[in-house]
């Protein structure tokens, strides 16, 4: 039997958010997973149908327990990653445990090994936002234990919170590790970013009221002159 990797990662369910939904969930116990493929040498497909086909292959057959609902593909992925993510309850993983080559994990996000290891948890990377500002006293911004900014950052820490200011930015850092974080009282955890050790420059080139090119556009130049390694700009109407 050609051998495979399954990799699966537990998306957070809407009912985190919205309690109206926690019934039915409880009920089938399904959430939504997603499943990452290594295909075995020379057995890439390149045809969505027969990709498709592939992915579901992995899915346990249906059941014939009426309180049991089927597992349902729900997207196959063919440029973001080789995989797929589907609808599972408890006992369709249990099946798919059971398949030659089976790897559970959670997105390689773990402190020993995986994407934070390898990347170094993001330290000498400066990502550089341009949004609203942010409030550098919040625990995710906490500077404890971080080595100070690289030294290619030109840039200062400047605060102000007058509205009319177009800019307001601070060297910290990006998402540090939180316990105890939740959404009242549910899905309580650690909140941590993407790149915890990664400092972040923000810049305040919108307020509640307006957001204009011409200021959005001096922030980004001057982050591009304090040295930031990756701009993160999140604006629309």
């Amino acid at each position: 039997m050609p051998q495979y990797r399954l990799i699966l990662t537990i998306i957070g369910l809407i009912c985190v958010l919205f309690p109206f939904t926690t019934n039915a969930t409880e009920q089938n116990n399904s959430q939504i997973y997603i499943v990452h493929c290594e295909f075995p040498d020379g057995e890439r497909t390149t045809r969505n149908q027969d990709l498709e086909s592939y992915y579901l292959s992995f899915l346990p057959a249906t059941t014939s327990d009426s309180s049991r609902e089927a597992p349902r593909l729900i997207y196959s992925y063919r440029n973001v990653i080789t995989g797929f993510a589907a609808k599972l309850s408890l006992e369709d993983l249990k099946e798919m445990e059971k398949m030659e080559g089976f790897v559970v994990n959670f997105m390689g996000l773990t402190q020993n090994m995986g994407f934070w290891n390898d990347s170094n948890y993001g330290k000498g990377v400066i990502i550089g936002v341009i949004d609203m500002g942010i409030f550098p006293d919040h625990p995710s911004f906490s500077d404890d234990g971080m080595p100070p900014p690289p030294a290619k950052w030109k840039g200062i820490c400047q605060f102000n919170s007058t509205k009319w200011t177009w800019y307001t930015y601070c060297c910290t850092t990006a998402g540090r590790f939180v316990p105890g974080a939740n959404i009242f009282g549910n899905a309580n955890g650690t909140a941590v970013g993407v790149a915890p050790l990664a400092h972040v420059a923000v810049y305040k080139a919108c307020d509640a009221i307006s957001c204009y090119g011409s200021d959005v556009l001096a922030a980004i130049d001057m982050a591009i002159e304090d040295g930031v390694d990756v701009l993160s700009i999140s604006l629309g109407n």
